[in-house]
């Protein structure tokens, strides 16, 4: 028995060699008892441990050395391995497996259902109850691209069982709501990757550890050391962070520059960024005072892989841009890939010896992430890891003092492709990693700011001050590929607990409006997950953008036709291109609870302009509409003639509601097309709040209006600075993470600030349980509406729409003073923008939105020197202003 609620019994260790083709040549497990040795020591985090070390002599005259510690508090296990080689030649060691059960090895008490098999790495597909039953890893792959695989996949049955779940170096089974927790984890010296299988039969379990040597050579009489591994268990939150601090001191980990804040050009303007964008941005900042910390520019910038140099959209080079960065107040970053160089360059063909290779010489590459013919440097080597220092010292000397650092690959980016061999044979894959992470830290120097752009992984810890935990923000909610927010907010929740302990967690950007096929109340789910995280606090959104005229529509209901004329802004066509399927209109009408829609498409490919619909799947041309289209110099047009029939509603309809979307590309982004609409609904349609109304023999026109960023620079400013406090999942066995948060301790009293979001496809009542968490009643506001809801216990949100939130401010109940319980300048809700409360005064900093306001509890009469009203029964709402913000002044008197 490991602890309560887990057993945990048998297990054998053993060593896996490979040979110099890189196949499996040898496992070598133990058949005796072996040698024994007993020993006392203190961990940083762990305490005094004692150790039993076990060694065995194995075939060709190895040793192997397996020590197991318990924790003199009884909260867990360490587990260390070391192999000797005994023999006359050098062997490549795969790997060292510290722990191989049977198939009940491991077992948990209860209902596999309310137990969760999570991690802390690593996209969140494997994570999931012991009672689902996953696909396999094959499958989830071919599920992920939504295409054929083209290389061969791993026929094992750790690919092909759904069963196996793998993790690397983190894995936590936590179950009773979080009040019971096994966490494995890596500590100790960083030698080595952990792979952390486990065969999933209900509350059976299998359990395989092993560290990942990576083919090392060891030579002869050498010991060669794996990675230390500890299991602790008890309450979820704080074995948890036990662990986390654990790997911390033993890693060295950089935490003290915090978390950034900022912009990033690359979810807007993508390849296409130019200096004029940069500039644009740098001179908003500068003259409206926007606080903006960061403006890092991302890919496109350069003018190949691996020649960083700037490219004609630069045309006066890196100077103008970062001095006009730099008097806005901001820092100017730069994103680069220093692995990546193009088959094309001299520097290639010089050097051929500094690349990554397989066993049998073969150059390793990154084909299918930017273009064809891009090969990876291999930072063991000397002369390629000076190339790389060079490379960003260069953009050093240029002005940048913020670096992010993407495409850290060692090996292949190909599932099952062939395995890496290191210019030095004495490099695990993982202290490969980190002495790149090193070399990036030396070229760069200690002021300046380094993000890891690696996904979740504790071989940046100690160089990088932040570290990108999961994939890229998709403008999806959901889907296959896990570039989309449901699968970052996962990842943002598994991996909380580590953000200020490894390093500054980032969640990646976060959008500043609805956009693309995300609705108003996902965009606010995901700056809710961002904000109160207290990771990096990021946007690509161009906020200079106010709104933009796209053209004119006018709709009439006459008889049974839909008469629609539209005149389209577009600055592809504008550009000289034809029309193409992208610049469609999407023309809604919904009537009696239903949403129908059409397409009218451009001419284009040889048809002529053609209004569709959905039938059966399928689109095919609508029956009896009639289109036509004529192009201008800057656009098009449609003429249109629908019967509403089409649409399946009566021919004498009084009126429809209706909306129309256009997509189009503006002057300031050639690559992304952006949607513009007459009344400004989002997807998904089916909400049909906003939607415009034609009567019966009327007619309308309107502006169509693609929505600009400026409107919604607030929910930017709202975010900034990040707050100090770790937000995490308040739901321990929900990996949806519903319920997200944390309580602000300060001198005049603590307060908690919570998302709940509904993440199901329906609406749904959610609730939150305030006193169990807050330890008390509290009052409740909620931060979008700023609404008071009054002292709750356990608070309901009522008929929450699909996949949107509500924030949370939980101020304990205290008749007896007056108490703040409300803030819409900062998402923290106060934890950020209150500099000090008394009963005098309330005191705020320049944190958030210059302008909104601040709600108090008094139950009595209240006088302030800005504007205040008693909006509910003993709530009073404070408005302020910019210059007020030093200072309000506050008399509270009782009824």
């Amino acid at each position: 028995m490991i602890g309560p609620g887990f057993r945990l019994c048998g297990g054998q260790p053993a060593a896996v060699l490979s040979d110099d083709r890189g196949n499996i040549a040898a496992t070598l497990t133990v058949d005796d008892e072996g040698t024994t040795m007993r020993a006392t020591r203190h961990e940083p985090v762990g305490g005094v441990v004692h150790e039993v070390t076990t060694t065995w002599s194995l075939p060709g005259g190895h040793r192997l050395a397996w020590t197991g510690g318990t924790l003199a508090d009884g909260s867990g296990w360490t587990l260390g391995i070391a192999f000797r080689n005994g023999g006359r030649e050098s062997v490549r060691l795969r790997e060292l497996v510290l722990l191989q059960t049977a198939d009940d090895g491991l077992t948990v008490e209860g209902d596999p259902a309310n137990w969760l098999l999570t991690t802390l790495s690593g996209i969140s597909r494997r994570v999931a109850s012991l009672a689902e039953q996953l696909p396999s890893a094959n499958e989830a792959l071919r599920n992920m691209w939504s295409l054929p695989i083209t290389t061969v996949l791993p026929d094992d049955e750790r690919s092909t069982d759904g069963r196996w779940r793998r993790f690397t170096d983190f894995a936590i089974l936590v179950g009773e709501g979080g009040r019971k927790s096994l966490a494995i984890g890596a500590v100790g010296s960083p030698e080595a990757d952990v792979r952390i299988d486990c065969r999933v039969d209900g509350v059976r379990l299998r359990l395989e550890l092993a560290c990942e040597m990576s083919d090392v050579v060891v030579p002869p009489g050498a010991w060669r050391s794996g990675q230390q591994t500890v299991l602790l268990h008890g309450e979820h939150h704080a074995t948890v962070e036990r662990l986390l601090r654990w790997c911390a001191v033993t890693h060295g980990a950089r935490t003290h520059r915090g978390a950034e804040a900022g912009w990033c050009s690359y979810y807007h303007f993508y390849n296409d960024v130019t200096a004029a964008d940069v500039l644009a941005l740098a001179d908003h900042v500068r003259d409206t005072g926007l606080r903006m910390p960061l403006i890092q520019i991302d890919a496109g910038y350069h003018r190949l892989i691996g020649d960083w140099a700037c490219n004609a959209k630069f045309p006066q080079g890196w100077k103008p841009v970062v001095e006009r960065i730099q008097a806005a107040g901001s820092t100017p970053g730069i994103w680069l890939g220093p692995l990546m160089v193009h088959e094309s360059l001299p520097l290639y063909h010089e050097h051929p010896d500094w690349y990554q290779h397989t066993a049998d010489g073969a150059a390793i590459g990154a084909d299918g992430i930017f273009e064809s013919g891009v090969r990876w440097l291999d930072p063991t080597h000397p002369g390629a890891a000076d190339c790389i220092r060079g490379m960003i010292r260069d953009l050093h000397r240029e002005g940048f003092r913020y670096f992010k650092f993407d495409f850290n690959n060692l090996g292949s980016t190909v599932p099952g492709g062939p395995r890496l061999r290191l210019h030095d044979p004495s490099k695990t894959r993982f202290q490969a990693m980190r002495d790149l992470f090193r070399i990036y830290r030396d070229a760069v120097g200690d002021e300046c700011y380094l993000l890891a752009c690696t996904t979740f992984t504790r071989a940046v810890a100690g160089f990088a001050d932040a570290t990108r935990i999961g994939p890229d923000t998709g403008a999806v909610w959901d889907k296959p590929h896990p570039f989309c927010l449901r699968e970052l907010i996962r990842v943002c929740g598994q991996t909380a607990q580590a953000n200020g302990i490894l390093f500054a967690n980032d969640p990646d950007v976060m959008y500043v409006k609805a956009r693309m096929l995300l609705n108003e109340g996902e965009t606010r789910t995901w700056i809710g997950f961002v904000g109160l995280l207290g990771g990096t606090a990021m946007t690509s959104d161009p906020l200079w953008i106010p709104d933009r005229d796209c053209g004119t529509v006018r709709l009439a209901l006459e008889g049974s036709l839909l008469r629609l004329q539209a005149k389209i802004v577009d600055a592809k066509v504008a550009h000289g291109e034809q029309p193409w399927l992208g610049s469609s209109l999407d023309f809604y009408v919904e009537w009696d609870g239903q949403v129908r829609q059409l397409w009218l498409e451009p001419a284009a490919d040889g048809h002529a302009a053609r209004i569709l619909h959905r039938v059966d799947g399928k689109l095919v041309e609508a029956p009896q509409a009639v289109i036509t289209m004529r192009a201008s110099r800057d656009g098009f047009a449609f003429d249109a003639e629908i019967p509403l029939r089409v649409f399946g509603v009566p021919e004498n309809v009084a009126s429809l509601n209706w909306e129309l979307k256009a997509s189009v590309v503006s002057d300031v982004n050639q690559l992304a097309r952006e949607m513009a609409t007459v009344f400004g609904t989002t997807a998904p349609w089916e909400q049909t709040t906003g939607y415009g109304t034609i009567q019966r023999g009327g007619a309308i026109e309107r502006t169509i209006l693609q929505r600009g960023w400026r409107p919604a620079e607030r929910n930017y400013q709202l975010l900034i600075p990040p707050v100090g406090e770790r937000g995490v999942s308040l739901a321990s066995t929900d990996p949806e993470h519903s319920r997200f948060g944390f309580i602000a301790r300060r001198p005049w009293g603590d307060f908690g600030v919570a998302q709940i979001y509904n993440p199901s496809a329906q609406a749904a009542d959610m609730e939150l349980d305030v006193a169990g968490w807050m330890g008390g009643p509290c009052h409740v506001w909620s931060f979008w509406d700023g609404a008071y809801h009054g002292v709750h216990e356990k608070f309901v949100a009522r008929r929450l729409p699909s996949h949107g939130p509500m924030i949370l401010r939980l101020t304990p109940a205290d008749d007896t003073r007056p108490v703040v319980v409300g803030s819409d300048l900062h998402i923290g809700c106060g934890a950020a923008e209150l500099q000090n409360v008394t009963d005098k005064q309330i005191v705020l900093n320049d944190a958030g939105a210059p302008d909104g306001s601040l709600w108090v509890a008094w139950h009595g009469k209240l006088q302030a020197d800005v504007p205040a009203e008693r909006v509910a029964e003993g709530v009073w709402r404070l408005s302020v202003r910019r210059e007020r913000r030093t200072g309000i002044v506050v008399a509270y008197t009782a009824d």
